[in-house]
């Protein structure tokens, strides 16, 4: 089991899922969704934000402190065993990360920068990326379900079942995979 997280697979709130729109109050607060707080490993008093690493997203990134610690075990341990390229991602979310506290009832303040640069306004949309959430500009958010949908393929849901497979045998991932062309 992951650290401060139960583990995933034992309990479907261990996976970050779905989507949710929170207004962004007044004061700037906003809600995390209780499904993505008790992923986090609940009670939590606070996360680590950074704006994605991947240029192609336009979002913002949470990590629970457990994530962060493992990603700093490994930095201090010299970046043994990472490729250049993972040094360089590694460096980068750090340096652009924050610590945000959440308050008693779950709530907290996107840094205004971060909100500013991804137009986040009135609006956080929490979306679960299995291992981690993000937070996104509604409309940002709507476009970017829209390319993964225009991408999507026949054959797709045969490919989907096949991640869960627990035998590792490729025939017994699904009846369609067969016919699927490869």
């Amino acid at each position: 089991a992951r650290k401060g997280r139960p583990a995933v697979g034992s309990d479907p709130v261990g996976l970050f899922v779905g989507r949710h729109d929170n207004p962004i109050d007044k004061k700037g607060r906003v809600s995390i969704p209780a499904p993505f707080r008790a992923a986090l490993g609940e009670p939590v008093k606070s996360i680590y934000v950074f704006p994605t690493v991947d240029p192609k997203r336009e979002c913002i990134v949470v990590w629970s402190y457990a994530e962060m610690e493992r990603l700093g075990e490994k930095m201090r341990r010299g970046f043994r065993g990472m490729s250049d390229q993972e040094r360089r991602t590694a460096m980068l979310a750090v340096r652009a990360a924050r610590q945000v506290t959440v308050d008693e009832n779950g709530r907290m303040q996107i840094p205004a920068d971060m909100a500013k640069a991804l137009g986040i306004r009135d609006i956080a949309t929490f979306v679960g990326d299995g291992l981690y959430c993000t937070i996104w500009a509604p409309a940002r958010f709507d476009a970017e379900m829209d390319q993964l949908l225009s991408a999507r393929f026949e054959g797709a849901d045969d490919v989907l079942m096949g991640l869960i497979s627990t035998d590792g045998d490729d025939a017994q991932r699904g009846p369609a995979m067969e016919g699927v062309d490869a």
